[in-house]
């Protein structure tokens, strides 16, 4: 539950937390003096300065010597150079701010909670470690520590000569999958990975992966 101080900021921050369009208004343009339908916003200076067009927005960078970018958020434009620097990675992608204010909004908008692959706590998808494997499954880690023990454990299973669970060969596991109960289940050759998952063909799908194995906390 969101609390606001007046009904303008709830209105604010549905209106950004679900990434509406911001309502159409007028304005004397900046650049142009004309009375129009604004079209962009530059902050700047500490004031909103609203301008009619692309063309008055690249005069007015121009003037202005402005190193323009847009906040993800409010989608007004603010000069990097002047601005502190607020900016978060979320979706493969780096997300620019002109705020504090703009950045908390929209990591409270698109924030959720998932299990750590490791000790499976579970926290905040911004405050997680995100690494993607070779297989590419991408794993959320709660600390740095449990990141450092899924290494130590990759390299340990990988390494070392274990038994084979569908012919029971002996050598160096090659394939890995991922049982239900989290277990998991090491095999010499993709033959008998499918060997093995032919026996749970009306189960729900393992999960599978090569040169990467999914370990388990020990």
């Amino acid at each position: 539950m969101q609390d606001f101080c007046t009904q303008a900021c709830m209105e604010k921050y549905d209106q950004m937390s679900n990434n509406l369009p911001p309502p159409v208004s007028t304005a004397q343009c900046a650049v142009c003096n004309n009375e129009k339908v604004v079209k962009i916003e530059v902050q700047l200076d500490n004031k909103i300065q609203k301008l009619c067009s692309p063309p008055c927005f690249a005069a007015f960078k121009f003037v202005n010597k402005l190193n323009a970018d847009k906040c993800d958020m409010c989608k007004k434009y603010f000069d990097k150079k002047k601005v502190e620097n607020f900016s978060v990675f979320y979706d493969d992608s780096p997300h620019n701010f002109c705020c504090k204010t703009c950045m908390n909004v929209y990591i409270l908008a698109n924030r959720k909670i998932v299990p750590c692959n490791w000790c499976k706590v579970k926290k905040y998808n911004f405050d997680m470690i995100k690494r993607v494997v070779s297989s590419g499954q991408i794993l959320m880690m709660c600390s740095l520590n449990c990141l450092t023990l899924y290494k130590v454990s990759i390299n340990a299973v990988s390494s070392k000569r274990i038994k084979c669970d569908m012919c029971n060969g002996v050598a160096q596991a090659q394939y890995h999958l991922t049982m239900s109960d989290a277990t998991v289940r090491n095999f010499c050759s993709y033959q008998c990975v499918m060997q093995f998952q032919g026996q749970y063909s009306k189960s729900p799908p393992l999960t599978f992966s090569g040169s990467e194995p999914a370990p388990v906390p020990t």
